[in-house]
């Protein structure tokens, strides 16, 4: 059975193409070789459609052999959770695969997720009202974060939920703080970075027109967020900029080939970085790349965006979230 199944899915792939579903400002369910990639490396999950069902391989990736292979009843995909093509649905621990299927409209009144234990190799689908999509994984697996979009066919507003896999349920109230004013964020998701064990998940969002951006800082083990506005004092270049980690240190905020800021990892404190000193011919450098000095944005700068209060709708806040 699992041979048939197998060499139906190699036609499957050879017949068509990759595909992505978008419910909205949501990045979608994807059914592409490219799947989603173990956080520690050496495999690859791939899911291909055959019928009415899902052939769900685990491939390696030094050869492309298949380690092991299920039939998945119904149409499942992996997750594309930004625009730069950013995947995602394993824990770290490789204990939990999240899968998902394309709703028939948006928003959705129900979503469907499947969690497949790649251990045991056992499964079961949650059914959730509303319409969803998958953020991140705490690193137990213990965690499921969630994307519980609320705006309309051309919105992209969306609230922060979890779901405690071992119970079974999605946790009341939004990750958000009361005093915010609004649990409600808008945003399109650019770029992701994980940080050192996975504990932490960094998402660069931007408004529609690239004009405003943030990072959603995200606390998978303790359930925490926060919202990091990204001034335009900073760069003049926001709708190219990207993030990156840098060791267990902090998230670089890149706009050009250039550093232009970083978020501690330790204090989640927005730095920006100091001009590069201009050099002409014959000029000494006084330091090395590593050695340039870091200074922090003006006290009053940063009092003004603690002051407006979170990152929701108009992207021009910043606040601390926790599950209410």
């Amino acid at each position: 059975m699992i041979r048939r199944a197998a060499a139906l899915a190699a036609l499957a792939l050879l017949a068509a193409p990759g595909v992505a579903h978008a419910d909205g400002p949501q990045i979608g369910v994807s059914y592409t070789l490219d799947g989603v990639s173990s956080p520690r490396g050496g495999i690859r999950y791939v899911t291909v459609p055959l019928g009415k069902r899902t052939v769900l391989e685990a491939i390696r990736t030094d050869g492309g052999r298949v380690s092991w292979m299920r039939v998945l009843p119904g149409f499942w995909g992996t997750w594309r959770l930004t625009t730069n093509g950013d995947t995602g649905g394993i824990s770290r621990n490789l204990k939990l695969l999240v899968l998902g299927t394309p709703a028939a409209r948006y928003p959705a009144r129900w979503t469907r997720l499947l969690l497949y234990a790649t251990q045991r190799h056992r499964y079961h689908i949650v059914k959730l009202r509303g319409d969803f999509s998958f953020d991140a994984l705490s690193p137990d697996a213990t965690t499921l974060y969630l994307i519980q979009h609320v705006g309309g066919p051309a919105d992209s507003a969306y609230r922060v939920r979890a779901y405690d896999t071992q119970k079974r349920k999605l946790l009341p109230g939004v990750i958000a703080e009361a005093w915010a004013g609004s649990t409600t964020m808008q945003g399109v998701p650019v770029q992701r970075a994980t940080g050192p064990g996975g504990r932490w998940e960094f998402t660069l969002y931007q408004t529609p027109d690239g004009s405003s951006a943030f990072v959603h800082a995200l606390d998978t083990v303790h359930r925490f967020a926060m919202c990091i506005d990204i001034p335009k004092s900073m760069t003049r270049d926001i709708a190219r900029l990207a993030i990156g980690v840098e060791g267990d240190r902090a998230l670089q905020l890149v706009a050009a080939g250039q550093i232009v800021g970083r978020i501690r990892l330790d204090d989640l404190q927005l730095e920006k970085a100091a001009p590069v000193p201009h050099r002409t011919a014959g000029s000494t450098a006084t330091g090395s790349d590593g050695d340039r000095p870091w200074v922090p944005i003006a006290a009053g700068f940063a009092a003004a965006i603690l002051a407006a209060g979170g990152c929701a709708m108009a992207l021009r806040r910043r606040r601390r979230h926790a599950v209410s």
